[in-house]
């Protein structure tokens, strides 16, 4: 999978299979983890949260890192409260970098969403994609980031 505006790779292999060790050692991809993936992934602007909930991805949402005054989508805000969804406040290290570095800790094979627009809150990961769906023109487009 590739990124043009970020100019970043990603190996998305079957889990149960093992991804090619000359693409893996290349240094090429950002990421590689196998998919479906296995921790879900941690979105970064609530913009990101509709494309999820068409697609039927919703309980795939497991962290959302940022101010969740933000987070309108009522069934997250129901699993926010039942406890089977987390919210992250990047800056509890000082910064955004350092609090996802710490949050990624605990969260090994959890998969970021960044846009890089509103925030930069997954920089300083081995697991962050970028997600430049705010750069396109039609909706249909925005679906290609996923």
């Amino acid at each position: 999978l590739s990124n043009s505006v970020a100019d970043e790779h990603y190996l998305l292999y079957q889990c149960g299979t093992t991804p090619p060790k000359e693409e893996v050692e290349s240094g090429k991809y950002k990421v590689v983890t196998p998919v479906p993936l296995p921790d879900g992934v941690a979105l970064t602007s609530t913009v990101q949260i509709p494309m999820f909930e068409l697609l039927g991805l919703r309980s795939q949402i497991k962290t959302y890192i940022g101010d969740p005054q933000y987070i309108s989508s009522p069934c997250l805000l129901d699993r926010l409260e039942s406890g089977t969804f987390e919210v992250f406040d990047p800056n509890v290290g000082g910064s955004a970098t350092a609090g996802v570095t710490l949050w990624s800790a605990d969260h090994p094979e959890r998969i970021i969403i960044d846009n890089h627009f509103m925030t930069s809150a997954g920089h300083g990961t081995d697991k962050t994609i970028i997600e430049n769906g705010y750069k396109e023109g039609p909706p249909e487009a925005n679906f290609e980031w996923l």
